[in-house]
């Protein structure tokens, strides 16, 4: 059985940098983003960010790519965000991230 611990420091940011990411709704979206990883089998440790974009570091898995982690958290998150009424803009992150492995 092959053993990963790679720890990934990933950023996102909202579709042209719209800050619509206020202060009252940050902390619900972070924390609804690290409650899904986890139900997903992604070892989400952390979760912050700012008015336009997301920082969270996770530990990937033996089965599992950053790609198919940012889809599952990206998509999710968006998803969950835009049919919970918080705004009247709606959420699309830009596409791409930017990753860095952590040591």
């Amino acid at each position: 059985m092959s053993h990963v611990k790679i720890w990934i420091h990933a950023v996102w940011t909202v579709k042209n940098r719209k800050s619509i990411l206020t202060s009252g709704i940050r902390q619900d979206l972070f924390d609804h983003i690290h409650q899904n990883a986890l139900s997903k089998q992604i070892l989400m440790e952390i979760v912050g960010g700012h008015h336009n974009h997301v920082h969270c570091l996770f530990r990937l898995r033996n089965n599992q790519t950053i790609e198919k982690v940012m889809q599952l958290l990206k998509g999710e998150s968006s998803f969950w965000f835009n049919n919970n009424n918080y705004s009247r803009l709606k959420l699309n992150w830009q596409k791409g991230i930017f990753c860095s492995k952590c040591e």
